[in-house]
């Protein structure tokens, strides 16, 4: 049990990302582009940081059945390397139409392809998920609140997400995150009996 919790931390870490607001463009709030670069301190700790990279293009082929024929239909993807001291890992995002999608956390395959930023959300909008990574199961509820004029300087306006596993007592995880525009995520905070982790953006660097 302790093992497959661990593992549920793992991948829910990697699979936070942003929703996408109505305006702008929700690319100012998950801005995807090979060299975007965004460093994390880890608990308030300035020894402890997260890199997380743009590292390269990787399209991704879907293929569904439609008429009783099968179907290939090519999108937009993107390696994101993930950085912590000595230890390096990947995940495969993936721009599909109704919001973008993770293929691999971790390099783990998620089956079905998670969604976890959805286009054109409203606030206080929910959706579920239900996908499998490796021997861990990614099932639970996501909520998001649009936070108006509440950014550092009081001018802007951020989404805050909330995912929860639906599960109560020692077992429940919790998931909160927070986007900004020009910056997409600025923090993260994943909660379970034993865990307590935040993440807060110290820097962010566009591609030149």
């Amino acid at each position: 049990m302790k093992r497959h919790l661990t593992a549920s931390i793992c991948v829910l870490i990697t699979c936070a990302s942003p929703v996408l607001a109505q305006a702008p463009d929700w690319r100012d709030y998950f801005p995807l582009k090979v060299g975007h670069r965004w460093t994390y301190i880890v608990n308030a700790d300035p020894k402890k940081k997260v890199v997380i990279d743009v590292e390269r293009t990787e399209d991704y082929t879907r293929v569904a059945m439609k008429d009783d024929k099968k179907i290939s239909e090519k999108f937009t993807g993107f390696l994101l390397k993930s950085s912590s001291g000595d230890k390096v890992t990947r995940d495969h995002v993936v721009v599909m139409e109704n919001g973008v999608y993770r293929i691999y956390a971790a390099s783990t395959l998620i089956n079905p392809p998670l969604l976890f930023f959805k286009f054109h959300v409203k606030s206080g909008e929910t959706w579920t998920c239900d996908s499998v990574s490796g021997n861990t199961t990614i099932k639970g509820t996501s909520t998001a609140t649009l936070v108006k004029n509440q950014g550092p300087n009081g001018k802007i306006d951020y989404w805050k997400i909330e995912y929860n596993n639906d599960k109560p007592g020692d077992d429940r995880i919790e998931i909160t995150y927070w986007f900004a525009p020009g910056y997409g995520m600025i923090q993260h905070q994943v909660k379970t009996k034993n865990h307590d982790i935040t993440l807060k953006l110290e820097k962010f660097e566009p591609a030149k």
